[in-house]
């Protein structure tokens, strides 16, 4: 563990997950059966930053080049052959005798995470035998919980939220017009179109469980409100032109709305229909779906977008600082340009204060970015893990690989 940490923390290492699961300045020394960790400042939540990080053992330690198409850790499966975009196989390790439960000589011979991004697809698959297990986020869902002899297991997967880029000269630049748009969106039925009815309200940022539980959410974002909005716009400058698309010392109110297809229609039609509520108040919105690298291109290298519909997944809130402050895409991970001075100094005062005293800190610190309209949540997503002759446990939308069991049929 002390090696994976320091090659995280090594600047030249360059890597993403250095300030999210790995906090800056973060040192680890090995001992005699332990690992001590330190860092520069105090932070909350050292241990649970902790377990969140893959451990790399044996040779990938020194030599990182072996993880391209490989593994080299401790688990109970070994990665056999990556096809990117198409398959994942992990061959057991028969001498593996540790573990959450089992050991080697329990598990299945082999695991392939198959890729299949159309979810049809992969309920036909799942219903024919092909596959053991699928998750599904959109329409497909319900004919899952209607099929016998699927398995179900229903977990939280982060929320469905939106982001405007505020980098010099975007319409999201300006707090005004962030605040108007969000006030021209029914966000409860977005939320209902977007989960396909299958959502919870949202309520923070971190998926549970949570180390901070609590309401962020509720009394924070602006509310629905189309007369307000159209008023603040009309306060700001922003008129109406001839084709009724507000215009503002020459430049017209365009918006390039991101969002990945991968993610089921549900999430297109919310797409369009935020287009189609802020077109009634006056912008032009060009519609841009792509796939999940396309959109990390865009988010982080080309900068293409104005606003963008993008869960992010992570248990702890100092995993988030990175993407919602500091310095902005493509020299670091704030894509959307966030400056929020308020955010800033809550979650500086956070990182050092444990328990109740930094919750209180850290919850006060995302009802901040609510507030400004920086992002906006909209839904609590959920997933549901259909299953067929076999069984597993999830953790943290991740799996527990000494869980796998084929069943009947299997």
């Amino acid at each position: 563990m002390a090696g994976t940490i320091n090659h995280i923390a090594d600047p030249d290492t360059k890597s993403p997950v250095y300030g999210v699961f790995v906090p800056v300045g973060m040192k680890a020394e090995a001992g005699d059966g332990t690992v001590t960790l330190s860092t520069p400042e105090p932070f909350g939540f050292i241990l649970e930053s902790a377990r969140s990080i893959f451990i790399v053992c044996g040779k990938g330690v020194e030599d990182r080049s072996l993880l391209a198409r490989g593994t080299s850790g401790s688990g109970p499966y070994v990665l056999s052959e990556a096809a990117p975009g198409d398959h994942y196989t992990f061959k057991v390790r028969r001498d593996y005798a540790w573990g959450s439960s089992g050991t080697g000589a329990d598990l299945p011979e082999q695991v392939v995470l198959k890729v299949v991004p159309n979810e049809q697809t992969a309920a036909n698959l799942l219903v024919a035998g092909t596959l053991n297990g699928a998750q599904f986020l959109g329409p497909d869902r319900a004919r899952m919980e209607s099929t016998p002899g699927i398995g179900q297991i229903v977990t939280p997967v982060g929320n469905g939220q939106f982001f405007y880029h505020q980098g010099d000269g975007r319409p999201g630049a300006d707090p005004v017009v962030r605040k108007a748009l969000t006030q021209a969106l029914n966000l409860t039925e977005l939320g209902g179109i977007a989960s396909g009815g299958t959502g919870r309200p949202a309520t923070g940022l971190v998926v549970e469980p949570r180390a901070c539980p609590g309401d962020t959410v509720t009394g924070h974002v602006p509310a629905f409100d189309e007369a307000a909005a159209a008023a603040a716009l009309d306060a700001a400058g922003w008129k109406p032109g001839p084709d009724g698309i507000r215009v503002k010392d020459g430049e017209r109110l365009s918006l390039r709305l991101l969002y990945a297809t991968t993610r089921g229609p549900g999430v297109q039609a919310a797409a369009e229909y935020m287009a189609a509520a802020w077109k009634k108040a006056g912008a032009e919105v060009k519609l841009n779906g792509v796939l999940d690298t396309k959109l990390s291109e865009s988010l982080n290298v080309t900068q293409d977008w104005d606003a963008v519909w993008l869960p992010i997944t992570v248990t702890l809130p100092s995993q988030l600082v990175g993407f919602l402050s500091g310095p902005a895409a493509p020299k670091g991970a704030n894509f959307a340009h966030l400056d929020n001075d308020r955010y800033t100094e809550l979650v500086t005062e956070a990182n050092g204060t444990p328990g109740e005293e930094g919750c209180a800190l850290w919850g006060q610190a995302e009802s901040a970015l609510f507030e400004s309209a920086d992002l906006v949540p909209v839904v609590g997503n959920t997933t549901l893990i259909a299953t067929k002759n076999a069984a597993f446990r999830m953790a943290g939308g991740l799996f527990d690989p000494s869980s796998f069991r084929l069943t009947q049929g299997g």
